[in-house]
């Protein structure tokens, strides 16, 4: 993972929470596996470990900080940054983004 901590998410504020890492990963062929992780390796672990179970060219998974705000009536994931990106190329070969913009 990469060591900048875009807009302080990762160090957070005094007595906030902190943060969560959300996982996703998508075949682009309808399968899809996700998770929420207290720490940025083990999302990075289950990520990959997603990723590499899913051949297809296209395939691609991501990690996201992200903070939940309980003040409200529903509560909720409020995102930060991408932190993270794998992807299987047109080859099928695993790519790797540490960090990178925010598509999102």
């Amino acid at each position: 993972m990469s060591s900048h901590d875009p807009a302080g998410w990762l160090s957070g504020l005094p007595g906030e929470p902190k943060p969560l890492f959300l996982w996703d990963a998508d075949s682009g062929h309808g399968r899809a596996s996700c998770g929420v992780t207290g720490g940025p390796w083990l999302a990075r672990r289950r990520m990959l470990d997603a990723v590499t179970a899913m051949p297809e060219a296209g395939a691609a998974g991501q990690i996201r900080a992200a903070r939940l705000d309980l003040r409200g009536r529903d509560p909720q994931y409020v995102l930060g940054p991408v932190l993270f990106r794998a992807r299987r190329d047109h080859t099928g070969r695993l790519v790797l983004d540490d960090g990178g913009t925010d598509s999102s």
